[in-house]
């Protein structure tokens, strides 16, 4: 039932994923590729690396594997799928669009051919051996503790659907291998140590791990694992040291000698071609390295990033799970943790544990040491390049799940094991099966293209593209806030082609407080794929600047132009006439508490039951106002200061809206404050200020309240 669950799953994964969107995928493809065209593997050069990049410096048995599953296919259509997105987002899961590394234009859809069909059966391939690796995984649960078959079903639930191993199983990847190769060492070994001690068991762990160190690098690392476990073996077998030692030198034997003849060969061939027994070197030289190489506290820095993408991070590491999921797949490691710690109080209390040499040669020590090995090794590996990453832990996710499932197992009573099994696996099936829909799709969806009506553009580019409308919050927004919009496009025949949108939102003083540069769809829908006359309800995030100066009523300008030329659209109204900077959409920012001030010159103004003016503070340049709405008025008004001689004669002032025309009065809310700057040049000493408000149109002033007067005197004095 778990391995059904698990293909169902892994199918889902597969067929919501686009092509080419799973991290390294095109180059998987390409090394799969480069042994059906060519007949060999490839030779990897630092200074004109193939299609396949730095995997090409990959072990080659997934490979070979995925050329036997694929010869047949003629995939001279590759380019069609190869189409970067010049925007694309690698390796940011806080980036808010752009997730798409390719453009997809269609030529994915059922029935697949050509390279479509060769990456699904790729896809399906790795998935069918994410699928043997739970069968080992349960195999090697039912050999370490066989008291405990419950353990091993929650071994297999926890590692079936983890969902990051869900989505690299539905992937062109060798990581599903990787995954599956170590839990079969991890079976044999866990035979080994029991007993298992004939030529034909040294011979098949040796297989084993050969075929371990050639799917990865860190596949080798098994080999330590075998001999502890012949180690293990040979100790259980015999008390003499003497029989112990011929015992394991004749096993470890035959267990090195058929690992070398069943992968050295290709470390051989490395050796050769490049100087260098791994290519690490080689694959180091493409992907770029560290210089110096990280410490390993430097390294720890990145355990975040790890952890996320152990239970998943998708695309190209750019989609997180929404954080509820991550509260709970914690939550289940720390109580597998304390089940751990439980279980093994509970076997140093029964003198299990810590009582040589009983314990030393426990089999239950090799889950543990697979997991040390592997961990120790993608920890040296983040320290020579970036990209510490999850999967590289799926060599000993098989040593993994056992041990989480251990711990949870251990919390329960024996009579509540079976229902918390039960529960375990549906709450993981549950959260794996929700993540496509509301993670994988969602990242890759289109516009929603709504019915043909007749309307009127705000906003014409060029003569192919029309702005309908924008829809942008009515509410305030903060800094640090993201921004959602939605552009309505219409064009009313083909584009041939791909203009780059982009977006700005302007603050105080033409602050830039928000950009981006993408295609249409934020990256999906470039405009050559629009159908005519049909409108795109086009969906954006932008996210404000936490240093944005408030509060402003922000302008949000809107413009396409050509990537290559960098030449514009001229953007025009509706009636013709030419734009030179498109406002589409005013959105009003707030700070995130509501600012007080206290004047130095407190005042108590009041206009017309709607503004009052507080107080004032002079500087050194002007004057700095401080109102404070009562009832917000529904139109603009402008602020006049007018400073005069002791005759009454004018001597400098100032109009203008509210903080330079950034804020005008019609959008400020009931009680708030705002700071309102003019600059008076040539102010003398002492002077009278007049103050007020006025409507531009008509020139109509506030009135005060209860004088009537239209303006307030101010006697300054510095």
């Amino acid at each position: 039932m778990l391995l059904v669950a698990f293909l169902v799953l892994g199918v889902y994964y597969s067929l919501t994923t686009p092509i080419f969107e799973a991290p390294d995928e095109p180059q998987h493809f390409f090394f799969v590729r480069e042994i059906v065209e060519r007949h060999g593997l490839p030779v990897q050069s630092d200074s004109a690396p193939g299609l396949w990049s730095q995997e090409g410096s990959q072990p080659p048995l997934y490979y070979l594997l995925g050329a036997l599953a694929t010869f047949w296919i003629d995939t001279d259509d590759w380019r069609l799928f190869g189409e970067r997105n010049p925007y694309a987002v690698q390796g940011d899961p806080l980036a808010l669009g752009n997730r798409n590394v390719f453009i997809h234009r269609g030529r994915e859809a059922f029935p697949w051919q050509g390279t479509a069909l060769a990456v699904h059966l790729l896809r399906w391939l790795s998935l069918c051996i994410g699928a043997l690796s739970l069968v080992f995984t349960f195999q090697a649960a039912r050999t370490l503790l066989p008291a405990l078959p419950l353990v091993a079903l929650a071994a297999v639930a926890i590692q079936a659907f983890i969902p990051q191993f869900l989505f690299i199983s539905a992937a062109v990847s060798n990581d599903a291998l990787a995954a599956c190769m170590g839990a079969a060492v991890l079976w044999q070994a866990a035979r080994v140590a029991r007993g298992a001690q004939t030529p034909r068991d040294a011979m098949l762990l040796g297989a084993l791990v050969g075929l371990s160190a050639l799917t990865k690098l860190c596949g080798a690392a098994f080999v330590l694992v075998a001999l502890c476990a012949l180690l293990i073996g040979a100790a259980a077998y015999t008390n003499c040291r003497t029989e112990l030692a011929r015992r394991f030198v004749k096993y470890g034997m035959i267990t090195g000698l058929v690992a070398f003849v069943v992968g050295g060969w290709w470390y051989v061939r490395n050796l050769l071609l490049y100087a260098d027994v791994t290519g690490l070197n080689r694959m180091l030289a493409i992907v770029g390295q560290h210089q110096p190489p990280l410490a390993w506290w430097q390294v720890l820095g990145d355990s975040e990033g790890l952890r996320l993408s152990f239970w998943g991070v998708f695309g190209w590491f750019s989609i997180l799970l929404p954080e509820f999921y991550y509260r709970v797949y914690d939550a289940l490691t720390l109580l597998a943790l304390l089940g751990l710690a439980i279980a093994l109080w509970r076997a140093i209390a029964a003198r299990r544990i810590l009582n040589p040499p009983r314990s030393l040669t426990s089999p239950l020590w090799l889950p543990p040491l697979a997991f040390l090995l592997i961990t120790v090794g993608v920890f040296r590996w983040g320290s020579l390049t970036a990209g510490l990453t999850g999967r590289l832990l799926f060599p000993a996710l098989g040593a993994m799940a056992l041990l989480l499932g251990t711990g949870l197992m251990a919390l329960l009573p024996a009579r509540l094991q079976r229902p918390g099994l039960i529960c375990l696996a549906c709450l993981m099936f549950a959260l794996a099966l929700s993540l496509p829909g509301l993670a994988i799709a969602p990242a890759y969806a289109r516009p929603a293209l709504l019915a043909a009506s007749p309307a009127t553009p705000r906003v014409r580019f060029g003569d192919q593209i029309d702005l309908l409308g924008v829809t942008a919050p009515t509410a305030a927004v903060h800094p640090g806030d993201e921004l959602p919009l939605t552009l309505l496009w219409l064009s009313a025949q083909p584009i041939s082609k791909d203009y780059t949108l982009w977006l700005k939102l302007f603050g105080a003083n033409d602050e830039l407080l928000g950009a981006v540069d993408t295609y249409p769809g934020f990256g999906m829908f470039p405009t050559s794929l629009w159908p005519p006359n049909r409108p795109i309800a086009d969906a954006y995030r932008l996210r404000i600047s936490p240093e944005a100066h408030v509060p402003t009523y922000a302008k949000l300008v809107a413009g396409f132009y050509e990537r290559d030329s960098l030449l514009p659209l001229a953007p025009s109204s509706a009636d013709g006439a030419r734009l030179s900077r498109p406002v589409v959409a005013r959105v009003k920012l707030l700070p995130k508490t509501p600012e007080s001030f206290t004047p130095s010159h407190p005042l108590d103004a009041n206009f017309a039951e709607q503004l009052s003016l507080r107080g004032y503070d002079l500087t050194e340049t002007g004057v700095t106002f401080y109102w404070q709405s009562i009832n917000p008025p529904a139109d603009d008004y402008t602020v006049f200061v007018h400073a005069l001689d002791r005759d009454g004669r004018l001597i400098t002032q100032s109009d203008s809206q509210p903080r330079n025309g950034d804020y005008p009065t019609s959008v400020w809310e009931p009680a708030q404050w705002v700071q309102d700057t003019h600059p008076l040049s040539l102010l003398p000493q002492s002077a009278r200020l007049e103050v007020g408000l006025y409507l531009l149109r008509t020139g109509e002033r506030l009135p005060l309240v209860p004088s009537g007067d239209r303006s307030l005197f101010i006697d300054i004095g510095h």
